[in-house]
């Protein structure tokens, strides 16, 4: 395939399901503009370059793209589309080569170079299509301080710095309003607030009734990279950290159950690792934020497992 466009055009059979790349029925047809597309259905999406499917409310839209919602972060849209919220959403996951956009928020087929991606936006190492923060900014994914600009390195608040490419790119923001109802609002405005820079989750079939799930059940384990400017943490105790990391796997937000990896006391730019207890040891969309010692929360973002 010579662009991810033309992937997005074709039926794509994934883990024995077929799968319409970027949505429902005739989406997917590579366009320029709105008039490209089926009037009063769709849009020409103003990053990937296909059509889209819009709605007005989440029954409007397939199970792979099951959030209504407009665009709002790297580029904005006065319509919703149907969004998908994890790879897991579009029938993908570990060695899948159909994954959920991070910042198209639909469901597409990873590029493997720059020139599978549209708008000159690079291919990440993990497959997707990324803005950068600009044409020039090249970041250092091992810096472990803040720069000037508020993010790591010489990246802005908001953004992370892409271990795949070393280009600045916006922090994750969940747009499933399944699993982000009570979640607080995180204003760029704050550059004090915490950022949840990148996110990834692996499934545990079982735990330690001891340490971890006290039934000995599954469990979701899910690593952030973080940045703060205030430090983040000073806690060290896994009773005060628990309430620092919240999740929402539908019914409504929750502490963490246990800790891998904690957070670095005062550490600006850093790693954790923390587990919550799950009725089933597959979940197809969960939303995590954090909020630091003095409360203020960071970007909700979206994972599976």
């Amino acid at each position: 395939m010579n662009s991810n466009s033309v992937a997005r055009s074709l039926l794509v059979v994934l883990s024995g399901s077929l799968l319409v790349a970027c949505g429902a029925g005739s989406s997917g047809k590579v366009c320029s503009a709105d008039s490209d597309c089926t009037a009063g259905k769709q849009i020409c999406h103003p990053l990937a370059k296909f059509c889209v499917q819009t709605c007005t409310k989440g029954t409007d839209c397939s199970a792979n793209e099951k959030s209504c919602a407009p665009l709002t972060e790297i580029v904005t849209t006065a319509q919703s589309i149907c969004q998908c919220t994890t790879d897991a959403n579009c029938g993908g996951g570990t060695g899948s080569s159909s994954i959920c956009g991070t910042e198209d928020r639909v469901c597409e087929v990873k590029c493997t170079t720059d020139a599978n991606c549209q708008g000159g936006r690079h291919c990440s190492a993990s497959g997707q299509c990324l803005t950068p923060a600009s044409s020039s900014v090249v970041c250092n994914p091992q810096k472990t301080t803040l720069g000037s600009a508020g993010g790591p390195d010489v990246c802005s608040y908001g953004q992370g710095c892409d271990p795949g490419s070393s280009v600045c790119v916006a922090a994750p923001v969940c747009t499933d309003t399944s699993v982000t109802v009570g979640a607080p609002a995180w204003s760029k405005g704050n550059p004090n607030a915490p950022v949840i820079a990148s996110i990834s989750a692996t499934a545990l079939s079982t735990t330690n009734t001891s340490t971890q799930c006290a039934d000995g059940g599954p469990a979701g384990v899910v690593t952030l990279t973080y940045y703060s400017a205030t430090g983040f943490t000073t806690q060290t105790s896994f009773s005060a950290l628990q309430d620092m990391v919240k999740f929402n796997l539908g019914n409504g937000f929750v502490h963490a159950s246990f800790a891998l990896v904690k957070p670095a006391p005062g550490a600006q730019v850093g790693t954790m690792t923390f587990g919550i207890c799950s009725a089933s040891q597959h979940i197809s969309v969960a939303a995590v934020y954090i909020k630091d010692d003095a409360g203020n929360a960071s970007n909700t973002a979206c994972t599976s497992w």
